[in-house]
C-alpha cells in the first residue's frame, strides 16, 4: 500500500481535496478556473496522483471537442479508513513530521539570512 498519508499532505493535493469535497462533483476545467495560481499541468499531475490512490474516483466521462473531460469526486470510503480512530495517532505524527521538516527548512534560510545581514 502506498504512503496514503504522505500523498494527503502534499500541500496542493490539499487545497485539491477541499475543492472537490465541497463541490461534491468537479471537472479539472473547473478545478483550473479556481486554482489560478497552480500551473494546469501541475493540478493534471496530482490529479493523476489522487485517481491512482483511489482518494478519487471518475464519475463520468463525456467529449468536448476532441478531448474527454472527466469529472471526478471524493472516495468517501477511502477517506473513511484513512481517518479512523485506530489510525489518529499515525496520521497525526506524520502531519507533524512533515510540518517539522518544513519549519526547519524556514527557519534554516531564516537564521542564514540574518547571519549574513550582520556580517555585512
Amino acid at each position: 500500500m502506498k504512503d496514503i498519508i504522505g500523498i494527503i499532505l502534499n500541500p496542493v493535493r490539499v487545497r485539491i481535496i477541499q475543492e472537490v469535497a465541497a463541490k461534491q462533483n468537479i471537472t479539472a476545467n473547473e478545478l483550473c478556473d479556481k486554482m489560478p495560481d497552480i500551473p494546469r499541468t501541475t493540478l493534471y499531475r496530482h490529479i493523476n496522483i489522487l485517481l491512482g490512490s483511489n482518494i478519487f474516483s471518475v464519475v463520468s466521462e463525456r467529449k468536448v471537442r476532441g478531448s474527454l473531460e472527466r469529472t471526478i469526486g471524493l472516495k468517501t470510503e477511502e477517506m473513511s479508513k484513512i481517518n479512523s480512530l485506530e489510525l489518529a495517532s499515525q496520521n497525526a505524527l506524520s502531519f507533524l513530521c512533515t510540518n517539522l521538516r518544513v519549519f526547519k527548512a524556514i527557519l534554516t534560510v531564516k537564521i542564514q539570512i540574518r547571519l549574513r545581514i550582520r556580517f555585512f
